[in-house]
């Protein structure tokens, strides 16, 4: 089974996330955030699974708001988008 995957719809979208998670949690580099993607994306993954969350609502992951959620069945890849 291939990996899920997640990417932001623009790229503002991942730089609102990126500068709340880092006031909160501190400076992330290159490889930091791409660990911190994967774990979000195995979270988001377990709670759609189990029913937690669901797709269309806005994801929070240890506090902080990664956006509204959408999922791409062919590509396989979570989607968030930043509420404005």
């Amino acid at each position: 089974m291939p990996n899920k995957d997640m990417e932001f719809f623009k790229g503002k979208d991942e730089d609102s996330f990126l500068t709340a998670w880092q006031a909160q949690y501190g400076v992330l580099s290159e490889e930091g955030i791409d660990e911190l993607y994967v774990n979000i994306t195995e979270e988001i993954d377990r709670q759609v699974e189990s029913g937690e969350h669901e797709l269309g609502d806005i994801f929070e992951y240890k506090g902080i708001q990664v956006g509204k959620s959408d999922y791409n069945q062919f590509h396989q890849i979570y989607l968030f988008e930043q509420e404005n």
